[in-house]
């Protein structure tokens, strides 16, 4: 039996159940409206690769956007946000950069940097980075890298997807501060770094 209500005197306050489902309710409303919003970059990308347990909360968040970036924008956006990092950046590339291992070697001891890159890749690896104490890199097969991201001190991020030829899009992609898409972006990170190996 659902108790939605509660009555205290001559007062109704909505149940903690009641509160559940007021959540979901306006959850389904942010939802909709980004269908609406976000329905060409679905159509266009393997939206269809992000394990179920993430779907659910897939286009609930607010105050994000869709950009799109040149190819000449790509690298001087991946490094800005490398080096606005303060405490810690995670990342998740398809490609094994020698000008981002760079950055990453400039930045300093006081960022904890995490990255997860295709075990493919693994014969591209600046040996010099990868014995930095604050610089973990773990390898995953390509095939079960569902998306390219970044996220910058539990702040901001951006997350990516393959498009329709299997190639991962860094020209649009989804970025934004709101809280839930950072965590839910950090969430799909920890999913695939649970699952990547050190090597």
């Amino acid at each position: 039996e659902k108790k939605l209500a509660v009555k205290d005197g001559t007062q109704f306050y909505l149940s903690k159940q009641g509160q559940v489902y007021k959540s979901q309710i306006k959850n389904l409303q942010d939802l909709e409206n980004n269908i609406l919003k976000y329905s060409d970059f679905i159509d266009k990308h393997n939206i269809e690769k992000i394990p179920s347990g993430f779907v659910r909360d897939f286009l609930t968040w607010k105050e994000n956007k869709l950009t799109h970036l040149t190819s000449i924008d790509v690298f001087p956006f991946i490094s800005k946000n490398i080096k606005e990092s303060k405490l810690e950046h995670l990342g998740i590339f398809s490609r094994i950069s020698k000008d981002i291992d760079k950055i990453f070697s400039e930045i300093g001891n006081n960022v904890s940097i995490r990255t997860i890159y295709p075990l493919e890749e693994k014969g591209k690896l600046n040996e010099n980075i990868s014995d930095s104490e604050n610089y973990e890199i773990r390898f995953l097969e390509r095939k079960d890298i569902y998306c390219v991201m970044q996220v910058c001190d539990k702040s901001f991020s951006w997350i990516g997807f393959e498009d329709q030829k299997n190639e991962f899009d860094y020209l649009d992609i989804i970025e934004g501060k709101d809280k839930r898409f950072v965590e839910w972006s950090r969430s799909n990170f920890e999913y695939l770094w649970d699952s990547s190996k050190e090597i």
